[in-house]
């Protein structure tokens, strides 16, 4: 069933969760832009990141994780969002420091993407210049970032209350620190 999706006066989803597999997020408003979408609307790229999209998750499905939600500026109005954000749910075992955790993670999911593209190393990020944050590989392979969710800090403080973010805080709420919606990706 898809979901009837708008976005609110400000251009985001409004608070809340919304679930759908990836066929319906392609005929969302999210993809689609809606009835009312600007002549600049890029459908035909925001196509291209789900299903750039898609073979991440269909690598995280074959992983067994099935909790995997996704945001950034693909979930808002944006006419050309540069890309699609993410976390997945992850059990991590107590034995394992969060690096050896991230590591043996990316070493698993590498084995099933042929650009070795699974990493959340600032090392492995490409900067165009010095002075540039960078991106991660997964980004410029498929212009998507997912993170691994498993209860650790995402290196973000919220804006309002300067408490520690972990990833699922943070991709609800804006950079301002007001809540906003998120898609639920649920497999078929």
């Amino acid at each position: 069933m898809l979901i009837n999706l708008q976005f609110d006066d400000d251009g985001r989803l409004p608070p809340g969760e919304y679930p759908m597999t990836l066929d319906e997020l392609e005929r969302s408003i999210l993809v689609t832009g809606g009835e009312d979408k600007d002549d600049a609307w890029d459908t035909k790229w925001r196509v291209e990141l789900v299903q750039n999209l898609r073979i991440l998750v269909d690598q995280l499905w074959a992983e067994g994780i099935t909790e995997i939600y996704i945001d950034g500026s693909f979930a808002t109005d944006k006419l050309h969002p540069g890309d699609i954000d993410g976390y997945f749910v992850v059990k991590k075992t107590a034995e394992l420091s969060d690096s050896e955790f991230e590591e043996e993670l990316c070493n698993r999911l590498n084995q099933r993407d042929k650009n070795n593209a699974w990493t959340w190393k600032d090392k492995d990020r490409k900067r165009p210049a010095p002075s540039e944050k960078g991106q991660l590989p997964m980004w410029w392979h498929y212009h998507v970032e997912m993170w691994p969710e498993y209860g650790q800090w995402s290196g973000q403080i919220h804006p309002i209350t300067g408490d520690k973010l972990t990833h699922s805080e943070l991709f609800r709420i804006t950079k301002q620190g007001e809540d906003k919606g998120i898609i639920k990706l649920l497999k078929k």
